[in-house]
């Protein structure tokens, strides 16, 4: 039987269905690119000069560190948000093992 007029739809050639896939896998592709552009170089994980800590908070973690390793952990827990705390959780990380002065560095993980 002959088709109606009105009858489904025939949609666009098959050629221009798959041009239009192309162009879509290629802005997919560059916006996939563009996003990780993004995240190495300006994103929450990008990295400056060196190692791309803060050099405040370097500095502040090499004291912390060379206070703990010279017993002097009221110092060291000074450098925390809550010294108190920090002070007698320090002393009990070396307490009966007997160490006398533990040799902390910070490095680059």
């Amino acid at each position: 039987p002959p088709l109606a007029p009105w009858g489904p739809p025939q949609g666009p050639p098959r050629r221009s269905r798959t041009a239009l896939r192309a162009v879509l896998a290629v802005l997919l592709v560059l916006a996939l690119t563009a996003l990780g552009l993004y995240v190495a170089k300006a994103g929450p994980f990008a990295r400056g000069d060196g190692d791309g800590a803060d050099p405040a908070a370097a500095a502040q973690a090499r004291g912390f560190l060379a206070d703990w390793s010279h017993d002097r952990l009221d110092a060291a827990g000074a450098r925390t948000t809550h010294p108190e705390e920090a002070s007698r959780i320090l002393g009990s990380f070396t307490s009966g093992l007997e160490i006398t002065r533990p040799n902390l560095t910070a490095g680059v993980p």
